[in-house]
């Protein structure tokens, strides 16, 4: 066979830059279960009261953060390795007409539900959050993106994770939205908290793994480092940890598209139980 014969192959042509995997991180892949293992050890509930916090409510065009006083039933979570959480579930009394004792009773299953969400979180999330604020279905209109928050109301405060249960498909105490969702929106923000307020990340070191990829592991991590942070955090969970639970044309996407940001948090030597 002379050289002309020689049939040609074609090379495969690369994504443009800028090409990514999911809309929001993992938002097609149902990794997340009720049944994952979970690190919560006790719920304790300590007493109502009143408390003054800062919500993220939607006006005029804008993202704003205005004083929110709350009625709330306290709880105490506690959890392997001595963490200790306090959350603060907001109540319907002004919406429906119930009793106090089955207002409590409600208040009680969401705040089970979210403390055993939260002990499914990976150890390196859960150390550094000391409160979680979740709030009632009010009618109130919360951004569903703004520039430093993840989109699906829910934000972080310093080490308090606040989260509308409504991002949770809440219908009074059923839960019945997409549990997978619901605990992906949890990773999203405790990594801010990561981010923001250790001294885990070093902002050089990240940068440079971002550079080196041309891609993202989702659109929404495009807009800013600090996004593409929480949902490589995600992605990098996922393909670790996750993967055979995952579409596996996702995995590969993932693998070609961010090798140096997974590599940055493979090098962190993360403590990620009770996920194995």
């Amino acid at each position: 066979m002379n050289q002309q014969q020689i049939p040609l192959t074609k090379k495969k042509k690369k994504p443009p830059p800028g090409s990514y995997v999911y809309s929001n991180a993992l938002n097609t892949d149902y990794i997340f279960r009720k049944e994952d293992p979970t690190t919560l050890k006790k719920l304790t509930f300590k007493k109502e009261r009143k408390i003054r916090t800062k919500d993220n409510i939607w006006s005029s065009g804008k993202s704003n953060m205005k004083p929110r006083n709350m009625r709330v039933f306290n709880f105490i979570a506690e959890y392997e390795e001595n963490i200790k959480v306090k959350i603060f579930i907001e109540y319907n009394h002004k919406d429906i007409k119930i009793s106090k004792e089955n207002e409590k009773l409600i208040a009680e299953k969401k705040a089970l539900y979210f403390s055993k969400m939260f002990g499914q979180m990976p150890y390196f999330l859960k150390i550094y959050t000391k409160k979680i604020y979740v709030y009632r279905n009010d009618g109130k209109s919360r951004p569903w993106w703004v520039p430093w928050k993840r989109s699906g109301q829910a934000w972080v405060l310093a080490s308090e994770f606040h989260l509308a249960e409504s991002r949770c498909g809440n219908y009074v105490a059923n839960m019945t939205g997409r549990y997978d969702e619901c605990a992906e929106t949890m990773i999203h923000e405790l990594a801010h908290v990561v981010n923001y307020k250790t001294k885990l990340i070093k902002p050089s070191k990240w940068l440079k793994a971002r550079n080196l990829d041309k891609y993202y592991c989702s659109n929404y991590a495009k807009k800013n480092s600090i996004e593409d942070f929480a949902e490589s955090v995600m992605c990098w969970i996922g393909v670790r940890y996750k993967s055979h639970k995952m579409n596996q044309s996702n995995v590969k996407k993932i693998n070609q598209f961010i090798p140096n940001r997974l590599k940055f948090f493979d090098e962190l030597n993360l403590k990620i139980h009770p996920i194995k």
